[in-house]
């Protein structure tokens, strides 16, 4: 009983939660739809919920046994179950599909909740200062290693054997609206804005709950179904928009927090987490799995994906040009930086005299500059109709691969440590070195899926031009 007093009073603002969630869907509905749509929902919610109370009673009464309770419990199942099943027959089918969107966006409402309820328990293990981990957090998973006597050797050696691929799976009838999920995303906020509810004005909480209930009415309102059959592209942009909007940011700081916490508890010996994280997909290149699926379409999956990460680099290397702004007179660079610059100038000359004469006395921006101008001349050929775009005229400077990327900004990195500034070096630009080592340039690799049938031929085709074989099919299969 205590474990399951603590477990309640741990949800209970989860609880809280879904009930504001709730109650503001049923405004949006009764405003809508009227209180027809309402009363029935309001009626199968109730008996369902019941329904559920009663199957767990019944569940811990004595087995083998027939007790009055029982029989009870049993009656009053029997007797929802049939007030269940009128209720929903006695629907029209248009008060049918609106019951089932208000069952279908409560739900989505309750996950939401529920995903904010987490990070919500998160934050209170590590505001609170709780005597033991959260279950399944990094925190955890370094007190792990602490109760297992793990040495920073030890640690290290398991971080170099580590390797761990998130792929995106394929399945274009699964993938949701963006216009749902940016919604969801919006009720997120909102939560978390609620849980400071107690420093809000009182002008504060009427615009909060204003945009709570307008959130949720433009939920309501949105149709959950396309209109239109999902096109390929459609499924590969959607796949671009989560690696854009939540694993662009959120991976470095998976892997910020993980240094940290072993920075901390090894201090003299601090292992180096090496980039083991990294991310693949299907969306575009599964041509078993999707007939409309072809080489064009890999082709445009694989630019699109390059054009997005590219933008957040250049975006990323101007907020920290703007932001690096220390002079010479109180800095002090490398060698192998001050080479680096020669060698940018003298190929982009006139981007340099661009720069101008006082860019020439900041260093970090100056070479933030040039590294910002050479992903500006990498050639981004793709766009929706799949034509090719003109390559800029100083493809001569762009970058080859993400490596040297990578190198230009671990020598801004070395020559900011070397120089005392750690604190600077460990921002934004430790950041951004981690996205290059995660995301490339092509921020995550397409598996490409064919038929064994294709591959088959494929290969008997070759081996008969080459005079190896007569053809595949006497030998094992694949």
């Amino acid at each position: 009983m205590p474990e399951q007093e603590n477990r309640a009073e741990k949800d209970a603002p989860l609880h809280s939660d879904i009930r504001m969630l709730g109650d503001a869907l049923g405004r949006a509905i009764q405003k809508h739809n009227g209180n027809v749509v309402f009363d029935i929902v309001e009626q199968l919610r109730q008996s369902c919920k019941r329904l559920r109370e009663c199957t767990e009673m019944l569940a811990r009464e004595p087995q083998g046994g027939s007790t009055v309770k029982a029989d009870q419990l049993r009656d009053e199942i029997a007797a929802l179950d049939r007030e269940i099943t009128r209720i929903v027959n006695d629907c029209d089918l248009d008060t049918a599909i609106d019951v089932i969107r208000a069952f279908t966006v409560y739900f989505h409402l309750v996950n939401t909740a529920e995903q904010h309820h987490r990070t919500r328990r998160r934050f209170a293990y590590e505001t609170n200062n709780m005597s033991s981990t959260q279950r399944g957090s990094l925190a955890g998973l370094n007190a792990l290693f602490q109760s297992e006597g793990l040495d920073a050797p030890a640690i290290q050696r398991l971080l170099n054997s580590l390797s761990i691929e998130l792929v995106f799976t394929a399945h274009p009838t699964e993938a949701t609206r963006r216009s749902l999920i940016t919604k969801s995303r919006q009720v997120d906020r909102l939560l978390e804005t609620h849980d400071s509810k107690a420093q809000m004005t009182l002008r504060q909480y009427s615009n909060w709950q204003h945009e709570l209930e307008t959130t949720i009415t433009l939920l309501w309102c949105t149709d959950a179904v396309r209109s239109m059959r999902l096109q390929p592209l459609d499924e590969v942009r959607m796949g671009i928009y989560y690696l854009d909007e939540v694993l662009y940011n959120a991976l470095p700081e998976l892997y910020a927090e993980l240094e940290q916490l072993l920075s901390t508890n090894y201090p003299d010996d601090s292992p180096e987490v090496p980039p083991f994280l990294r991310l693949g997909s299907w969306i575009g290149g599964d041509q078993d799995g999707n007939p409309a699926i072809g080489s064009q379409t890999l082709l445009q999956a694989l630019y699109l994906q390059q054009e997005h990460v590219l933008r957040h680099y250049r975006s990323s290397i101007e907020a920290l040009a703007k932001e690096y702004t220390q002079s010479l007179k109180y800095c002090s660079i490398t060698p192998k930086l001050q080479a680096s610059l020669q060698h940018d100038a003298a190929c982009m000359a006139d981007y340099d005299r661009e720069l101008g004469a006082q860019t020439a006395q900041e260093p970090y921006r100056r070479k933030l500059s040039f590294i910002w101008k050479r992903l500006e001349a990498m050639p981004l050929p793709q766009r929706d109709n799949g034509q090719r775009e003109g390559v800029s005229t100083d493809s001569n400077i762009a970058y080859k691969h993400a490596g040297e990327l990578l190198a230009d900004l671990e020598l801004v990195h070395e020559s900011l440590i070397a120089d005392g500034e750690q604190d600077v070096a460990q921002g934004e630009l430790a950041k951004l070195i981690r996205r290059v080592q995660i995301f490339g340039f092509h921020f995550a690799a397409l598996d490409v899926r064919q038929h064994s049938e294709r591959h088959a031929n494929a290969i008997s085709e070759m081996l008969q031009v080459s005079g190896l074989a007569s053809g595949l099919r006497p030998l094992p299969a694949l």
